[in-house]
């Protein structure tokens, strides 16, 4: 699965490219083993927690 992350994004996105998350936080809370996360360029002030 690839999850899109876009700091200009809404905050309800959904981590689908037409809807991504705003967070990197929110796509690193669904993603899994073998999943791909894009993160678009921008600011993102978090700190990115790993489980």
């Amino acid at each position: 699965m690839t999850y899109y992350v876009n700091a200009k994004a809404k905050t309800n996105g959904n981590g689908t490219k037409a809807s991504p998350f705003k967070t990197i936080n929110q796509a690193a809370q669904v993603a899994r083993a073998g999943d791909e996360v894009l993160v678009a360029p921008g600011i993102y002030r978090e700190q990115v927690l790993l489980f």
